[in-house]
């Protein structure tokens, strides 16, 4: 009996050996951790705008990695953009085109594919518009919307995610998971308005202005026309607030994985939905336009075999992420449905010169005096615009003109007839001019319970 009981304590020690020894074990599996962060222009980090201290967490993990400064988003806003990230599709083809589309597309998602191959999968959100009902929780085994009393947009939920991130990770059992790898999917929520106020991080100093912590996007859309430079300045300082704390969150997150041994196995990509605008072109919020501030967002990938701390100023899209997964982890997928690029050349070789390639931006979108029908290609360093409703061009230089003031239609240059021609074809491919138009029109409510239409209201969709 006594041997017995030996044997016994022995089997519960190992059992109740650290994650962090259990990893070092096994550290040359690669796992992957996709964290995409809600309403996250690029130009709001510190790690994209020197002249910002909002992300030192997202700095360190950069400096540990390969950083992209041209990136783009495939819409401004979440639903598309979220579904692009997971196929390597545009909007056209997966057609999450507008707020009442499903996520149903034939093609596998990342989560489909990599659980396919034995990862296991997890993902942890923070709205309903990404949640399981909409389809995005495809190919994942556990997939949470975090809890929350009354209105998302009024609530702090970055310490959810993180935590659920960390719960699910501890819960994975020994065995397969550290062979195959898991496949972890992560989004925070709060640098979305309402913007809340973070006292440990406040940017508001003395401001007493009509600028509140969290103030209604309608409200705040009424008082637009009285507000003044301070006013919008006030506004920024409470999103660069919200984005502070969600660094922190993130950085409590990867300080565990560090403690765990799993940042020497794991693949770590970093990336946004969309950005924000703050009257760069007359309006507030996003979904309405193409303009930088609404679709140059970050992306950062970390991880073994990334060359740490390349800064890389090749244009590139959300719809690269899948291709450079399947590259980095070498699972040679078919990549015939793929519309984006592997840019593990990119961040592996520091000598490797990369491609130049057109990459498309859509946006089909009704509601809350919102009506925003425009398609977009950038190319060599320009971005061409068109409006599919007033049929009119916009044309700008991405590298001398960054925040496009410049309309270059309508002065002395002309519009490239190929690039014109390219993106006509882009369109007349997809049907773009009519069929999305008119989906986009339909009832945006259809199918939704009140608490849903209630959130989409809040939210400034209807």
């Amino acid at each position: 009996m006594k041997y017995l009981l030996t044997v016994i304590f022995l089997l519960q020690q190992l059992q109740t050996v650290s994650l962090a020894e259990k990893n070092a074990a096994t550290s040359s599996a690669k796992n992957v951790i996709l964290i995409v962060v809600d309403t996250f222009g690029a130009k709001h980090l510190s790690s994209y705008n020197k002249s910002l201290k909002t992300t030192p967490n997202i700095d360190n993990l950069a400096a540990d990695g390969a950083l992209f400064k041209n990136s783009f988003s495939t819409a401004p806003w979440t639903k598309p953009s979220i579904a692009s990230t997971f196929t390597s599709l545009y909007p056209s083809e997966h057609r999450v085109t507008s707020l009442r589309s499903e996520f149903k597309t034939t093609n596998q998602t990342l989560a489909e594919s990599l659980r396919a191959l034995g990862y296991k999968t997890g993902g942890f959100v923070s709205h309903t518009l990404i949640g399981p009902k909409t389809g995005y929780a495809r190919g994942f085994e556990e997939y949470e919307i975090v809890k929350f009393q009354g209105d998302v947009h009024q609530a702090i939920t970055s310490h959810q995610v993180t935590q659920m991130g960390i719960d699910w990770l501890k819960r994975l059992p020994l065995g397969t998971d550290r062979q195959n790898g898991f496949f972890l999917f992560l989004h925070y929520f709060d640098p979305h308005y309402n913007y809340q106020h973070h006292a440990q991080f406040d940017r508001l100093g003395s401001y007493k202005g009509p600028v509140k912590p969290g103030l209604g996007f309608r409200k705040l859309r009424e008082l637009l026309p009285t507000l003044e430079t301070t006013d919008i300045t006030a506004l920024q300082a409470l999103h660069h607030e919200e984005i502070e704390y969600t660094d922190q969150e993130i950085g409590k997150f990867l300080a565990f994985l560090k403690e765990s041994n799993l940042d020497k196995s794991s693949i770590i990509v970093l990336t946004a939905d969309h950005g924000e605008e703050f009257l760069e072109h007359g309006s507030i919020g996003h979904t309405r336009t193409l303009y930088n501030e609404l679709v140059n967002i970050p992306l950062i990938f970390s991880g073994p075999g990334v060359t740490q701390g390349k800064v890389i100023d090749q244009f590139v899209s959300i719809v690269d992420i899948v291709p450079t997964l399947n590259g980095l982890l070498d699972l040679k997928q078919d990549a015939t449905n793929w519309k984006g690029l592997s840019l593990k050349p990119v961040i592996t070789d520091a000598a490797y010169k990369p491609e130049t390639r057109n990459i498309f931006l859509e946006v089909d979108f009704k509601s809350a005096g919102v009506k925003a029908y425009k398609a977009a290609v950038i190319f060599d360093n320009h971005k061409l615009i068109f409006d599919k409703e007033d049929k009119s061009w916009e044309y700008y230089d991405l590298l001398k003109d960054p925040d496009e003031k410049n309309n270059l239609a309508q002065g002395t240059e002309s519009i490239p007839e190929t690039q014109k021609q390219v993106l006509i074809n882009y369109l007349e491919k997809h049907n773009i001019s009519g069929s999305t138009i008119k989906e986009a029109e339909a009832d945006q409510a259809a199918g939704k319970t009140p608490e849903e239409i209630e959130q989409l209201k809040t939210l400034g969709y209807l």
